[in-house]
């Protein structure tokens, strides 16, 4: 076995999902990760927070104006813009995958902040089922990026300590 990457393949709606091939043909591969735990997580969490096709379909301009798919469960349940029917154009869908890859990177504080002022702006003007919806997004972000915290980088003259507890125990380990 190989370690599993997260994949965000080259296309006008681009997919976000995990794999163990790596592929040659442009899209972008962010890993490897050693656990599956952790790049589960992470995908779940991507599909929460934004609403990103994860069918196979070929989407191309061509097959989109042709009518040529109809729209799947994804986007009756909202998890699916239905870009497959043109109905998200290639500029929206490309600001979420732009967010995507910030998160994969490990920088989740822009959007958290975008998520709150807009938060704020909708409850400002009582929007409030809509603000809830953010304010719920915005707690995902901010319990991923509690758990992802690299508070130093030089690793030069660095005390590492890890902390982890079950029902029975806790453990400490100091380096």
């Amino acid at each position: 076995k190989t370690y599993p990457s997260i994949c965000i393949t080259k296309e006008a709606f681009p997919r976000v999902f995990k794999t163990r091939n790596i592929i040659k043909n442009g899209s972008e591969y962010y890993g490897p990760y050693s656990s599956n735990y952790t790049i589960n997580s992470l995908l779940e969490i991507i599909h929460q927070l934004f609403p990103i096709r994860t069918c196979r379909l070929p989407l191309n301009e061509e097959n989109v104006k042709s009518g040529k798919f109809k729209v799947c469960l994804q986007f009756h349940i909202h998890k699916c813009n239905g870009p497959c029917e043109g109905r998200e154009s290639v500029e929206e869908y490309q600001k979420h995958i732009e967010q995507v890859r910030q998160i994969i990177k490990g920088d989740a504080n822009e959007i958290s902040k975008i998520l709150l002022r807009r938060m704020k702006e909708l409850s400002e003007i009582y929007k409030f089922e809509e603000a809830n919806l953010l304010k719920q997004k915005y707690e995902l972000i901010e319990n991923y990026k509690s758990k992802s915290i690299i508070s130093n980088s030089i690793l030069e003259d660095t005390d590492v300590f890890a902390y982890d507890e079950n029902d029975n125990s806790a453990f400490s380990f100091a380096v």
